[in-house]
């Protein structure tokens, strides 16, 4: 049987962005952050001061941004239903941060 082609039922990696600062509806939600984008919704992981990796949060999105795994440069705004999501690249690569091991949800 051939695997499902729904979108609805088949979820798929749309973007990996780290590090980045994610705003929703005017307001600050998470900086240094490690977000996935999946055909459903943003993932948003952040890293506590003691190094541990928590699920900053899980928002629902409208329509996901085209797939792309290349650099993240600029922003990227996503709609959803409390607002305009903006994700600005962060400073820094990220490299010594724990949220550089994650592995993402869904295959791209």
């Amino acid at each position: 049987m051939a695997p499902p082609t729904d979108t609805a039922t088949h979820e798929r990696l749309r973007r990996d962005l780290f590090p980045c600062e994610v705003t929703l509806a005017g307001e600050l939600v998470a900086r240094g952050a490690r977000v996935f984008i999946t055909t459903t919704e943003a993932i948003i992981y952040t890293a506590a001061d003691d190094g541990s990796v928590e699920l900053h949060a899980r928002i629902e999105i409208g329509e996901p941004p085209v797939t792309f795994s290349g650099p993240f440069i600029g922003r990227l705004e996503i709609d959803t239903e409390v607002g305009t999501m903006h994700l600005n690249r962060s400073r820094g690569c990220g490299c010594h941060s724990p949220l550089a091991a994650l592995a993402p949800p869904a295959a791209w």
